[in-house]
């Protein structure tokens, strides 16, 4: 029996900026579309349409990942290095499973917002998500930006 993971394509378009209307997209891909009971999956949860050597630049995040806890369980997060440009290693980056469904992930960076201008890539994964499959059945995902900020 396999379990189906459902990851629409998540096309959130986001404003980072109050004085120009910048949009960003934030999608998660799932690496595999079925799985057994008992397999990992894996999805990466990434960001496009930042400026690439320019703003806008994405220096912190705030996103909920919500999902089904009766088909899946989460086992980790692993963060991306975007938003460490310079490669300090100061980010402070926290996924937390408080809430049953849902991982918080949190990233703040510390890197100038010239810095992230000049160096960010104009599109990273923010983070890799790792799930086990508890259950056969169908289940889509959410995202919930809590915050965005450049």
């Amino acid at each position: 029996m396999k379990t189906t993971f459902i990851a629409a394509a998540l096309g959130v378009a986001l404003a980072l900026s109050s004085t120009v209307s910048l949009a960003i997209t934030l999608r998660l891909n799932p690496a595999t579309l079925e799985v057994a009971v008992g397999d990992t999956v894996t999805l990466d949860l990434k960001v496009d349409e930042l400026g690439d050597g320019i703003a806008p630049s994405l220096s912190v995040y705030d996103l909920d990942v919500t999902y089904d806890p009766a088909l899946f369980g989460f086992l980790s997060a692993t963060f991306g290095t975007g938003l460490d440009v310079l490669n300090f290693g100061f980010n402070f980056p926290e996924a937390t499973n408080d809430v049953t469904g849902t991982v918080n992930l949190v990233e703040v960076s510390l890197d100038t917002v010239a810095d992230l201008n000049d160096l960010q890539p104009a599109s990273f994964t923010l983070a890799t998500l790792t799930f086990t499959t508890k259950a056969v059945g169908s289940s889509g995902l959410g995202l919930v930006v809590n915050a965005l900020g450049d």
